[in-house]
């Protein structure tokens, strides 16, 4: 994929994000630097250190990416996950 390419992918996945409705989220109080932990460049936040609940099986861009794992924002990448 090239850089192009993935600068569109990653605007089509922040569009569809629903990161900011997130328990975990919303406890962090402030926003964070970014949304769309899931994207392959994101990954984990660096401020959200407590998870207080997960909406990433809900996400169009969760089913549409066809993932198995959740709690990107603290967790990591689908990648980071697995391995």
């Amino acid at each position: 994929m090239t850089l192009e390419q993935m600068a569109e992918r990653l605007k089509h996945v922040e569009a569809g994000c629903i990161c900011k409705g997130c328990p975990t989220y919303r406890a962090l109080g402030t926003e964070d630097d970014y949304m769309a932990y899931c994207f392959s460049t994101r990954g984990r936040s660096k401020k959200i250190t407590e998870e207080k609940g997960c909406i990433c099986a809900s996400c169009p861009i969760f089913s549409e990416m066809k993932y198995t794992k959740d709690h990107f924002c603290t967790r990591g990448t689908q990648k980071e996950q697995m391995a």
